[in-house]
């Protein structure tokens, strides 16, 4: 049987960086090659992988245009 472990990161860098040192692996969407980059890994597609859905959700009232800064 297969042991399974957990290991919680913070961030998409540092995801990529335990998987680097060969402590993790990882499945991700077609964007993070893109997006991330770290020398020591290559992304390879996963052939008949179901679609990955991306949901945006956002609150109203007064405090929206602080939460909108981040694009700009």
């Amino acid at each position: 049987m297969l042991a399974v472990a957990t290991l919680e990161v913070t961030n998409t860098d540092e995801w990529l960086m335990a998987i680097a040192a060969g402590r993790a692996v990882g499945i991700s969407t077609t964007a993070t090659p893109s997006n991330h980059t770290h020398p020591s890994l290559v992304f390879r597609p996963l052939v008949d992988a179901p679609e990955v859905p991306v949901l945006l959700a956002w609150r109203e009232g007064p405090d929206i245009r602080r939460c909108g800064a981040w694009w700009r």
